[in-house]
């Protein structure tokens, strides 16, 4: 009686048989299994009137399933056949992935991010004989088949877009990482004095090249896109740069004099890729451009007013100018300019006149710590930068605004302005977080990775059907929430420790980012998902 009459919980059937037959089951049954109350109902659903109203119900709930239920679920992104010749009280759907085909990871998501978030409780199929990727969704009033069609729509048009776009996992800790232009080819550094370079073939990375320069860590790996240049520096104080000798098919290095008493920490290309420059240790920055006269590398230093070791270093579009972040917990933008390699700017909201080490702005987040990471804003009015207070701090000089954005997680160490309206941070909390601007203040939009993080949850056991009636049931007898997650210890990220490193999309692509993390983890993303 529990489908039409509606009456499942009362646990009560009706089984019709012979005589003998129903001796024997009665025989085998315990004394009084049914209850007086159970009974009762049954007796006043099994009246005239009990039966007239069970047609009715009934009517309703094939029109439901045949005029909106099926029509609408045959509208809906992701959703395939509707299977059966649909004569019951639900429906079953296939879901499809993006090339058409079952998707068993899909419909499992669905089914475990319904009944965890949403309190809709659908059934899970993927495992039956020719049910790849289908759920069973019983028909409701039209309010609940209506809650249940914007649902499944929410999440498959929006909740379930990928926002990975390729992932790989070295068999060891990643520090550094950069990208050829193509991204056919990728330098790592695998915590340790070498870089290894994998070249990309259909999706499966090989080992390629391995730069053996350094002596002590390499700390810092960054590529050219235009000409196809590597520099490297490292502990060692030192700087290299390196070209493909396409004859020999080797990477050629060629050293860079630094002139540096402390370890260098962090090398970047500038936007016209005729200089670079490094961070270091040695309370200085090294602008290094190629000496035509002694055709070699050769480098300047910026000093004044740095006051203790630079962590990093992002250059504005012009070529000129540099901003630079370290542990005296100062941001500060200089000027980069080098008579003879680069031509006069224009003027910006940084200044007009930029001779050498000319300091054009100094800013702090409001508590202070370490600067991790910064970076210039694509028109380069604005610097954006995250420091070890776990906040994100951009400053307009045009304006004169400084807004601060406070995270509630652990610090951030790396971060990447993508285009004008968006910015992109990740640390120790293993998960890029995207800003986005808010007016005059910036806000966190989104976590990147845990819609990727749902789908790998719910595929991980695909035959555990019945994990949402467990969670109710914890729920009821506990009276306590479900706790949701993977149970396995890990984290509920795609990176499982700190996210090291962050790169914009080499070819210009602002709608990507590529990420690194000591967990050995290399990740491209899409921000438009």
């Amino acid at each position: 009686m529990s489908k039409s009459f509606g009456l499942a919980g009362i646990r009560l059937g009706v089984g019709i048989g012979s005589r003998e037959l129903v001796s024997y089951l009665n025989n085998a049954k315990a004394p009084y299994n049914v209850s007086t109350l159970s009974l009762s109902v049954a007796t006043a659903a099994l009246s005239d009137d009990g039966l007239q109203k069970m047609r009715g119900v009934m009517r309703g709930i094939q029109k439901q399933r045949d005029e909106y239920l099926i029509p609408e679920l045959k509208r809906l992104p992701h959703v395939g056949a509707i299977l059966g010749g649909n004569d019951a009280n639900f429906v079953v759907c296939r879901i499809v992935d993006s090339n058409g085909e079952a998707s068993n990871e899909i419909a499992k998501s669905v089914y475990v991010e319904m009944a965890q978030n949403r309190g809709l409780v659908v059934r899970y199929r993927g495992t039956d004989f020719g049910c790849e990727g289908c759920l069973r969704i019983t028909v409701g009033t039209a309010e609940e088949n209506k809650v249940v069609i914007d649902t499944l729509r929410t999440l498959l048009d929006g909740k379930l877009k990928m926002s990975i776009l390729d992932e790989h996992n070295f068999p060891f800790c990643v520090t550094a990482h950069a990208f050829n232009r193509d991204k056919t080819q990728v330098a790592v550094c695998p915590n340790s004095n070498e870089v290894h370079i994998y070249t990309r073939s259909g999706a499966v990375w090989t080992a390629a090249h391995v730069l053996r320069e350094h002596d002590l860590l390499v700390t810092s790996i960054d590529w050219a896109p235009q000409t196809n240049r590597i520099v490297t520096c490292s502990q060692d104080k030192n700087a290299y740069v390196w070209t493909f000798d396409a004859a020999g098919a080797a990477w050629k290095p060629t050293l860079v004099h630094l002139r540096l008493q402390r370890a260098a920490t962090q090398a970047r290309w500038s936007p016209q890729e005729n200089k670079f420059a490094v961070a270091s240790g040695d309370k200085c920055v090294a602008v290094c451009y190629f000496g035509e006269d002694n055709d070699w590398w050769v480098s300047k230093h910026l000093k004044r007013p740095i006051a203790s070791t630079v962590l990093c270093v992002a250059w504005h579009p012009n070529n000129v100018l540099l901003a630079c972040g370290g542990t005296d917990m100062k941001a500060r933008v200089l000027s980069a300019y080098i008579k003879g390699v680069d031509e006069k700017p224009a003027a910006t909201a940084w200044g007009e006149r930029l001779p050498f080490n000319t300091l054009c702005g100094e800013f702090e987040s409001p508590a202070g710590g370490w600067v991790h990471s910064i970076a210039f804003s694509p028109d380069g009015d604005s610097v954006a930068f995250v420091t070890h207070d776990s906040s994100l701090t951009v400053a307009s000089p045009a304006t004169g605004s400084v807004v601060s954005v406070r995270s509630h997680g652990l610090p951030f160490v790396t971060l990447v302005w993508p285009d004008t309206r968006t910015i992109v941070a990740a640390g120790h909390d293993c998960a890029p977080v995207v800003f986005t601007a808010d007016g005059t203040s910036w806000r966190a939009a989104k976590r990147l990775g845990e819609d990727e993080m749902l789908r790998r949850s719910a595929a991980a056991s695909p035959s555990n059907s019945n994990s949402a009636f467990n969670m109710f049931r914890q729920m009821d007898s506990r009276s306590q929430p479900a706790k949701s997650g993977s149970g396995d210890g890990s984290l509920k990220s795609v990176h499982q420790n700190t996210i090291s490193e962050m790169h914009l999309d080499p070819a210009g692509n602002t709608a990507e980012v590529t990420t690194i993390g000591l967990d050995g983890k290399l990740v491209q993303w899409s921000l438009r998902a």
